[in-house]
């Protein structure tokens, strides 16, 4: 689970979906932000999760 879901789950059972929403999408956006300033890839963990599946379903 990454750090955007924690805070969605956790600001939707405080403040509601928008609040939640808004919260998930500004802690992505900070993580990016962070990311670029550390000149790592931007590029979600979970693309790289897909990717591997698809190779490995590509290999069977």
């Amino acid at each position: 689970m990454g750090l955007p879901v924690v805070a969605f789950v956790v600001a939707n059972s405080a403040f509601g979906l928008a609040v939640a929403i808004g919260t998930a999408v500004g802690v992505a956006a900070a993580i990016a932000v962070l990311r670029l300033v550390r000149k790592e890839p931007v590029r979600p963990a979970l693309s790289k999760r897909l990717k591997a599946l698809s190779e490995q379903r590509h290999a069977a």
